[in-house]
């Protein structure tokens, strides 16, 4: 029987038809490589509360209009601890306007 690990997680599209905006990770599983800003919640936070939070506390930026746009579940192969398969269910996110500075 596989071990899964199951995430759930929210992320933010953010640029247009020449940049998207990216961060790189630096700990834990995905170290060194890039991702949407987002994440996981804090226990009982709501979705669009995690979102703006995650996009906050990774690029600087404040979302003030965002679409949801829809959710997928997908799994892999995850060799981390103790898992061999991660399940992920994901909400992505359209963020068409922020304000503060990208850091």
């Amino acid at each position: 029987m596989e071990t899964y690990h199951r995430a759930f997680g929210v992320y933010g599209i953010i640029g247009d038809e020449h940049a998207l905006v990216v961060t790189k990770k630096f700990g834990g599983p995905y170290t060194n490589r890039y991702d949407l800003p987002g994440g996981s919640l804090a226990d009982g936070e709501p979705l669009l509360a995690a979102i703006r939070r995650e996009i906050q506390e990774e690029t600087g930026l404040i979302p003030t209009e965002l679409t949801q746009l829809g959710i997928t579940s997908f799994r892999y192969p995850w060799q981390f601890k103790q898992w061999r398969m991660n399940q992920h269910l994901a909400v992505f996110y359209r963020v068409t306007r922020t304000t503060g500075q990208l850091a």
